[in-house]
């Protein structure tokens, strides 16, 4: 997804210039996996001249990596992430801090955020069962299933 711009604390995005299949909800900049796997998810982002930003990468609510732009004037900050995905889990960027820059040109995209399944659970690598660690509690202050539950009544995913 690129050209996004920020709705409170999440990063919705204007276009998905490929979609192989994916559940997404641009409104939200939300990715919701349908096909359990390994997944692996990148983004970029740039902040205004005069600002900076902090934004992170989360699924189910948690933050999984963060990036960070200071205020070094049109400064940018990605991250990357592998993850390992169940049936509707939520991937998507949260702004924690600041604002970030995008262009008004309709072909110019400063922010993305893409991903791709680099394996489904019929790929197990070396015979294990994929395992992850928790990353922490979810972020009460994270609405997004509600925002989406919001989306999805009103006919716009």
């Amino acid at each position: 997804m690129t050209q996004g711009s920020v709705d409170g604390t999440y990063v919705r995005f204007n276009q998905a210039p490929t979609n192989m299949q994916a559940e997404i909800t641009k409104d939200l900049g939300a990715f919701r996996c349908s096909v359990p796997g390994l997944y692996f998810f990148t983004f970029s982002a740039m902040a205004p001249s005069r600002g900076s930003f902090r934004v992170s990468l989360r699924r189910n609510r948690v933050p999984v990596v963060t990036a960070f732009a200071s205020h070094n004037g049109f400064s940018w900050a990605s991250n990357s992430a592998v993850l390992y995905l169940a049936p509707n889990d939520l991937v998507y960027l949260y702004l924690e801090e600041g604002d970030i820059y995008e262009s008004s040109a309709q072909n110019r995209a400063f922010t993305s955020f893409s991903g791709f399944l680099v394996g489904d659970e019929s790929h197990h690598l070396l015979g294990r069962n994929p395992v992850e660690e928790e990353m922490g509690a979810p972020d009460p202050a994270d609405e997004i299933f509600q925002k989406l539950a919001l989306i999805r009544r009103k006919g716009t995913v």
